[in-house]
């Protein structure tokens, strides 16, 4: 996924469960402004993989958030 940041700031990127839990984190850091990629392999935290269905990707940049559905499919 890719993701476009206008200033420099903390971010965090997150995978979150219908449920608002978060069960992966891809990334937690002080980024520049730009374009900026991560990608999440499917798996959960734990490493399991996560089950079909709909997720969100959470964006929070300084306490700013976005996000957008995704799915998972078998």
């Amino acid at each position: 996924m890719s993701f476009v940041t206008p200033r420099e700031g903390r971010v965090r990127l997150a995978v979150v469960d219908a449920a608002g839990r978060r069960i992966a984190l891809l990334l937690d850091r002080r980024i520049e402004p730009g374009a900026h990629s991560a990608v999440w392999d499917g798996r959960q935290a734990s490493g399991a993989t996560a089950r079909p269905g709909v997720y969100w990707i959470s964006l929070d940049l300084d306490g700013e958030r976005r996000s957008r559905r995704i799915a998972v499919v078998p």
